[in-house]
């Protein structure tokens, strides 16, 4: 019996141990600044205001055309914001409407790599 019991506390411990790494995992909440997350909130046919809103600052630079060379051939303006996780480039055509967007820089963390920047490893 004291077998038994004893079991269940390392089933319990375990499953405390799984529950914590989840949560020091878990996706960061999009918020404002320059990141992956807030890159992908940004879709086709926002206006420039909608865009800029997702990623909480106005843009760093704003440039007539594509100056990258990345963006769709209708682009009438290029917007971008920089940061050390990445690079947003959101492209706009005559009526201020986003017709794409392309982010440059490092890959998007991964579950592990949250998890470590949580406990500041």
């Amino acid at each position: 019996m004291k077998r038994k019991w004893r079991s269940f506390g390392e089933v319990i411990g375990l499953l405390g141990l799984v529950l914590v790494a989840l949560y020091l995992g878990r996706p960061y909440p999009p918020g404002s600044g320059i990141h992956w997350s807030n890159l992908a909130r940004i879709d086709d046919g926002m206006s420039r205001a909608e865009a800029v809103a997702m990623v909480g600052v106005p843009p760093q630079s704003e440039w007539p055309g594509d100056p990258a060379g990345v963006g769709p051939p209708a682009t009438v303006t290029s917007l971008m914001w920089s940061s050390d996780e990445c690079d947003i480039w959101v492209f706009l055509d005559d009526k201020d409407r986003v017709i794409g967007r392309h982010g440059v820089g490092s890959f998007p963390p991964s579950w592990f790599g949250r998890f470590r920047s949580r406990l500041g490893l």
